[in-house]
């Protein structure tokens, strides 16, 4: 089932919104990469709290380029035009994304077992009870992709089926 149609003034705030949360995550990458990235892992240490080991370090890298992605492909799954125009494109960044989001959630979970947040405990708590909600939501995001597309294949394969009869 296609999503309802957007008309008029609800059409260009959901368009500023969708602009105004490209721009937010792109700044947000942006200070991660200045930040973080640039430097060599080994300096993350003196810069913050993150990564008090080498591994630690490297945790937190992969979590952060893995939100990097999520965040810059998330932003263009929403965008009607693309969902229309290339199915193929969306399909692909899809995918990258859901895998992302797995990697992202499971270095972040590694971190916080090996390293514990600045928070302490109710922190570690709350960050592992929203990265397993992330992922049973890239679950069903997964699960309804795959669906879309098992269906599809099965109305093609009936379609041919019913013609030849």
């Amino acid at each position: 089932m296609a999503p309802p149609r957007l008309v008029g003034h609800k059409r260009r705030c959901c368009n500023f919104l969708l602009g105004l949360s490209g721009v937010y995550c792109t700044l947000f990458v942006a200070y991660i990469v200045h930040t973080f990235l640039i430097k060599p892992a080994s300096q993350w240490r003196s810069v913050s709290y993150y990564g008090k080991s080498s591994a630690g370090a490297a945790m937190i890298g992969l979590h952060w380029v893995g939100g990097m992605i999520v965040l810059l492909l998330g932003t263009l799954q929403l965008v009607p035009e693309i969902r229309s125009r290339w199915p193929r494109f969306h399909k692909i960044v899809g995918y990258t994304y859901i895998s992302a989001c797995i990697i992202t959630s499971v270095a972040g979970f590694s971190y916080i077992c090996k390293e514990r947040t600045v928070g302490g405990l109710s922190m570690d708590i709350s960050f592992i009870i929203y990265g397993l909600l992330f992922l049973v939501s890239e679950g069903n995001q997964l699960a309804v992709a795959v669906a879309v597309v098992v269906t599809a294949a099965v109305e093609e394969d009936m379609t041919k089926v019913l013609s030849y009869g």
